[in-house]
């Protein structure tokens, strides 16, 4: 795929844009790509390729209501510059990976409707001192929010299956 090849690109914006196929994996060629919107592609699918981790600028990924499944790559503990991972609306499984840790810039994590995604949420949130939202409901997601988040964070979850000390508003599922 071509696109491996704009080094230079810091804005990929491709929101409805009638994709067909998966995101290559030559994406991880742009060493330069700061922000990626690609949203509302309903032929888009496939899993998120482990490639993304070499996007090491990378400041914000957002891939939204496209048909993504699989789990989200360890990689992604690679990208310490990332301020907003919001993949809301496909169907995404497994576990948040416990990398995400690793993302002390990230101040916005956004899975929400991803039916599949389940397992604990990990503790490792609990390094993320710059996170304000938090949006987890429509997941199968069970354990705890780190009471350490509950000054900074909105999380938006649901109380049922997930425990919150500090959560003001539940989404009842």
């Amino acid at each position: 795929a071509e696109i491996g090849l704009l080094k230079s690109l810091a804005h990929l914006n491709l929101w409805s844009s009638n994709l067909r196929g998966t995101i290559p994996t030559e994406m991880g060629r742009l060493s330069s790509l700061k922000s990626l919107k690609i949203g509302v592609n309903a032929t888009l699918e496939g899993t998120l390729p482990t490639e993304m981790g070499l996007l090491t600028s990378l400041e914000q990924v957002v891939l939204c209501s496209n048909n993504l499944e699989g789990s989200i790559p360890t990689e992604i503990g690679h990208l310490t510059t990332l301020k907003d991972v919001v993949l809301w609306d496909n169907k995404l499984e497994g576990t948040i990976p416990t990398e995400i840790g690793f993302l002390t810039s990230l101040t916005a994590l956004q899975l929400y409707n991803n039916a599949n995604m389940s397992g604990r949420v990990p503790t490792e949130l609990a390094n993320l001192s710059d996170l304000e939202l938090l949006v987890l409901y429509g997941t199968r997601m069970s354990g705890s929010i780190p009471s350490s988040l509950c000054s900074s964070v909105t999380p938006e979850i649901d109380c049922d299956v997930i425990e919150c000390t500090c959560c003001k508003d539940c989404i009842i599922q």
